[in-house]
């Protein structure tokens, strides 16, 4: 029913909530992604966001790791039968990863705070 240009657009999206009766250390209580992807002819191309929620990192639950989003991009153009190039972006956002620790009635302060930056790749995949 859509114009032939638009028939290569996908959608999709998760949530996860994790329940346990038991504290596990490290894991998201709430996390989602959802992402667009593009095919067309010899042309493809998506975007991925993720979004973690904040991690309890230790059984004394004074460690934790700040919620956090990121976003990727992929795109992809196929030659001929064998050779394709693409091209690739990871955490175009920039996210920062802050770990903190709380003690008691104080607030929270930093322990780490991480900013990896963003990595492009680019390449030619070919097949024998």
């Amino acid at each position: 029913f859509l114009p032939r240009a638009f028939r290569g657009f996908g959608v999709r999206g998760s949530y996860t909530k994790n329940t346990s009766e038991v504290l596990i250390p490290g894991l998201a209580r709430d996390s989602a992604s959802a992402g667009i992807s593009y095919s067309y002819r010899r042309l493809s191309a998506n975007v991925n966001l993720l979004w973690n929620g904040r991690v309890i990192a230790n059984l004394a639950e004074t460690a934790f790791r700040r919620s956090y989003a990121m976003l990727d991009a992929n795109m992809g153009f196929q030659l001929n039968d064998r050779v394709s190039l693409f091209a690739s972006g990871r955490n175009l956002t920039n996210a920062k990863i802050i770990n903190t620790d709380k003690f008691g009635s104080n607030p929270e302060v930093y322990r780490a705070y991480n900013v990896n930056g963003t990595t492009f790749t680019f390449g030619v995949r070919g097949r024998l």
